[in-house]
């Protein structure tokens, strides 16, 4: 048992000479391929990692681009709405406008008609009471009265009516 635990140089020698040739033969045909696998992996990944971040770059220049397109349309749609609520206004200002000119229009000729009328109306009421009273006053005199008085009485009765409130 003690003969496993002490060294044996012979032993150590065969292993280092073994380790060595291994080393030898593991930079001779191992060692190239693994290392030039993994720095290629390393450039492979290192160009990946670069694409990923121009891809990110070119992401966020278009997500820019598409906000920007955005805030123009939006602002464009604004303008928009508030260009046609301007003329949604000016289009309804203008038709009240006319509303109320044709609404005075109908009213004034609605007084002319009126007045028109009105004077119609005393110029036959003043016949018709200028006829009654020469009836009334022919019927009550009965008497010669000649044709100047009685147009005198005729007219002063006009004058009285005429000087009369106009409420009729």
């Amino acid at each position: 048992m003690e003969h496993l635990l002490s060294p044996d140089t012979g032993l150590i020698i065969w292993t280092l000479i073994t380790f060595g040739a291994l080393l030898v033969l593991l930079g001779k045909f191992a060692w190239k391929p693994i290392v030039g696998a993994l720095e290629a992996r390393e450039e492979k990944i290192r160009k990946e990692i670069e694409a990923a971040e121009e891809m990110r770059r070119a992401a966020d220049q278009l997500k820019a681009q598409y906000e920007q397109q955005i805030t123009a349309i939006e602002t464009k749609a604004s303008a928009i709405l508030a260009e046609a609520k301007k003329k949604g206004d000016e289009t309804q200002n203008a038709l009240v406008r006319q509303a109320q000119q044709e609404a005075k229009d109908i009213l004034g000729k609605a007084k002319e008609q009126m007045e028109r009328d009105r004077e119609r109306l005393l110029v036959e009421l003043k016949g018709h009471v200028g006829s009654l009273t020469l009836m009334a006053t022919e019927r009550m005199l009965r008497r010669n009265v000649d044709k100047d008085i009685h147009a005198k009485l005729v007219d002063e009765l006009l004058k009285e009516i005429e000087k009369a409130p106009k409420n009729i």
